[in-house]
Order: structure tokens, then C-alpha cells, then sequence
């Protein structure tokens, strides 16, 4: 058997199998960890627009009911003549019913305070006592109201008295319908938005630690926050981002006029998915949003699973791959050890036949006559020993005359 250590040959076929499973594995757990991750993707972009979406539509019919409030007063021909003699203060006027009928509507449809306002924009009555002025906001919202003939929602903006964020729905009084009619005075809605917009938009569907929905507007080159954020219980009509920071998906909505679902990162700088929608007849933006972390947390616990899967394939096919370089090894390790012990069986017997031949034998080379093994009769015939023999040539030992002579018997021999 031999000493020398040689190495196994690779099957031709082993290395193309071996090579297209691994990269099937490779390719199929990329494919998978990709699919998966879109989907995850896709999946928080639908739950951001559906809540988008309804919130949207939830703020258009809240706007749209507090309008029908306004033009419903607007219309209401016997109040209007009532509060036309209180504040022309005639004898027949009847202070104390218009005030009531202004406190019911605080009471049945939910407004924080009903104002009465004369053509001087003064308040003369209020269904919760108020008589500071006017902001500047409303007074313009009055004067607009007057000219359209119309009700007007006017923006958010923070009371005098409180500085609260609030709404109003300005309502012109105008005697008739009549173009030529005269206008008696204002009457203003006061929305508390505590009662509807901001819880309405503080709602999830599920439970979320980073899910938020803001409402912003462009306020010269900023934009300013119209509720309340997460992290800041104040921030309504006091925080507000710069143009510049065009990253935030409420910098995109305002300034980059992009909508649907964008990439970005939160006004503290978390990246996030948001999607933004306009509200109809406003200058709000809607934004939904929702970290890419917690969007994409189910992804992460299946990319650690196909990750594994991934590697445990390819672990198991390098595994197969070895067992058969192995098996194949082992199998031509043991038809090489056959093959040398029937090549040493051999040598034993022609070595056993050789020592026992009643035959004078040698064993040299055919070129100088160099002896390399002699048989116990050749010791016994011709006196010599191994010693003697073995390693000389037969000129050298004298067994014949010359290299002539043998030169010739080994010729004759090859003839």
C-alpha cells in the first residue's frame, strides 16, 4: 500500500449540482426576504391610506354638518327678525329669548359659545358671557361672510381669553334672500375642537407606539402643526418646520405638494412611512404616518426566519456535498487498498515461489546485470551470499568474463 497521500478527485457532476443548488437556495431566500419585505411595506402603506382616507372623509362631513349649522340660522327668517329688533332695541324685543335660543345651540349641537355680533363687530350677546374683542382672524372672516352673503368656517386659531386652538362659523344675518336686503349683524359658532377634530384624529384602528395623524398647513415658509403632536401636549399653532427640511413628509405635503405615500424622516428626525391627502375646501394636509421600524417589525421577525432557513439550506446541501466527496473518497480508497493487497498477495507468492525453486534464481537488471535479489539455491550453487550479491553486478562477482558475452545472452534471450 502506498505511503504518499494523493487526493480525492471531484466528480465532474458534483460541482455544477452543488453549485446550481447553492445558488437556487441563495437566490430563492433573497427573493423571499425581498418579497416579504415589499409586502410589509405595501401592507402599513394600505392601513396609512384607509386611515387617512377615513379620517379625511370623517373631517369633510363634520365641516360639511357645521356649515349646514350656519346656513340653517342664515335661513331662519323669525329668529333673524328677532334679533333685529334686540339690536335695534325696540320696545317689543325680547332679549332674554334670543339669548336662549343661543344657549340651546351650545346645548343640542355641541358649540362651545354662541356670539351675537352687530355691524360694529362688537359682541352684544353671548351664550357664555364673553365680551372680549374680536380677533383679527375673525374679523376678516366676518367682513368675507358679509360680502359672499354666505357662512364661512374659518380656520384654526386660538381664542383671545384662553388662547386655546378653536373654529368658527361665521353666519351673516341678512333680512331676506334678497340682494337688496340688509344685513342686521353676524352671528358666530364657536366649534370647540376638543368635542370632535381632535379626538376624531387621535384614533387608530390598532394599537400602535409610533402610529400618529397630524394636520398641518402652510404658514408663510413653514409649516405649522394644527393639533397636537405625540411627543409635545402644546404644539398645536406653536410647532412649526422649516421649508428647508425637506426630508419631513409634512414639508413634502405643504411645499413639495406631493401626496399619497412618501419615505421620510419625522419631525424628531425617526425615519418614517406617511402617507398625506389634502382635505377638500381647506388648506389642511392630512399626513398618517407610522415609524419604519414598527411598519416593518413583522418583516423583521420573518427576514430572521428566512435568513435561517436560508443559511440551514445551504449548511445542509455543503453537508450533502461533503457526504458524497466523502462517500466517493471512501469508496476509491477502498478499491485502491484492494487493489495493493491483491498486488501484495502476489508479491508474497512470487516471493515464496521464488525463494523455494530448486532452480539456481536472480533477480538484476537488464542493463548492467545488477543483482537485486537471489533465491536460496543461487547461494547454495554458486557460494555466495545476499550480501555479497545483492547491489553488484554479475561482471563484479565475477559470473561472467565480460559485458560482452552477457550482452550477447541477453540479446539472444529478447530475440
Amino acid at each position: 500500500m502506498s505511503s504518499g497521500k494523493s487526493r480525492t478527485p471531484i466528480p465532474g457532476w458534483l460541482l455544477p449540482v452543488f453549485a446550481s443548488i447553492f445558488l437556487l437556495i441563495a437566490s430563492s431566500g433573497i427573493w423571499l426576504y425581498q418579497h416579504e419585505k415589499v409586502r410589509a411595506i405595501n401592507a402599513a402603506s394600505e392601513q396609512l391610506e384607509a386611515v387617512a382616507t377615513l379620517l379625511k372623509h370623517q373631517i369633510i362631513n363634520w365641516r360639511q354638518e357645521r356649515y349646514g349649522d350656519g346656513q340653517t340660522l342664515s335661513e331662519s327668517s323669525g329668529l333673524i327678525s328677532e334679533i333685529d329688533r334686540v339690536l335695534k332695541k325696540e320696545p317689543a324685543a325680547n332679549t332674554n329669548h334670543v339669548l336662549e335660543r343661543l344657549r340651546s345651540l351650545t346645548t343640542n349641537y355641541r358649540y362651545h359659545d354662541v356670539l351675537l355680533i352687530d355691524l360694529n363687530n362688537k359682541i352684544h350677546l353671548s351664550a357664555t358671557g364673553r365680551n372680549k374683542p374680536l380677533s383679527s382672524e375673525v374679523l376678516h372672516d366676518i367682513k368675507k361672510a358679509s360680502v359672499n352673503r354666505l357662512p364661512v368656517i374659518t380656520d384654526i386659531h386660538r381664542t383671545p381669553e384662553s388662547g386655546k386652538p378653536h373654529m368658527d362659523v361665521v353666519v351673516p344675518l341678512f333680512t331676506s334672500k334678497d340682494k337688496s336686503a340688509r344685513q342686521i349683524g353676524s352671528i358666530l359658532l364657536q366649534i370647540d375642537l376638543d368635542t370632535f377634530l381632535y379626538p376624531t384624529l387621535e384614533k387608530w384602528p390598532l394599537p400602535s407606539e409610533t402610529a400618529e395623524v397630524l394636520l398641518v398647513r402652510q404658514n408663510g415658509n413653514e409649516v405649522l402643526f394644527l393639533k397636537n403632536i405625540r411627543s409635545s401636549k402644546n404644539s398645536a399653532l406653536n410647532k412649526r418646520i422649516a421649508s428647508s427640511e425637506r426630508e419631513v413628509p409634512s414639508v413634502m405635503a405643504v411645499f413639495g405638494e406631493k401626496q399619497g405615500i412618501v419615505d421620510g424622516k419625522d419631525y424628531n428626525g425617526t425615519p418614517v412611512l406617511a402617507y398625506i391627502t389634502k382635505v377638500d375646501d381647506t388648506n389642511w394636509l392630512l399626513i398618517s404616518k407610522i415609524s419604519r421600524t414598527e411598519a416593518l417589525a413583522a418583516w423583521q421577525f420573518a427576514a430572521y426566519l428566512i435568513i435561517a432557513v436560508t443559511l440551514g439550506l445551504l449548511l445542509s446541501a455543503t453537508g450533502l456535498f461533503g457526504w458524497i466527496y466523502q462517500s466517493h473518497g471512501l469508496q476509491r480508497y477502498k478499491s485502491l487498498y484492494a487493489a495493493e493487497e491483491a498486488a501484495r498477495e502476489f508479491r508474497e507468492r512470487f516471493l515464496l515461489a521464488f525463494d523455494a525453486s530448486p532452480i539456481a534464481l536472480s533477480i538484476a537488471t537488464s542493463q548492467d546485470g545488477r543483482f537485486i535479489d537471489i533465491n536460496s539455491q543461487f547461494e547454495r550453487v554458486f557460494g555466495w551470499s545476499k550480501a555479497e550479491v545483492i547491489g553488484h553486478n554479475s561482471i563484479e562477482i565475477g559470473l561472467w568474463p565480460n559485458s560482452e558475452i552477457r550482452r550477447e545472452w541477453i540479446s539472444s534471450l529478447q530475440r
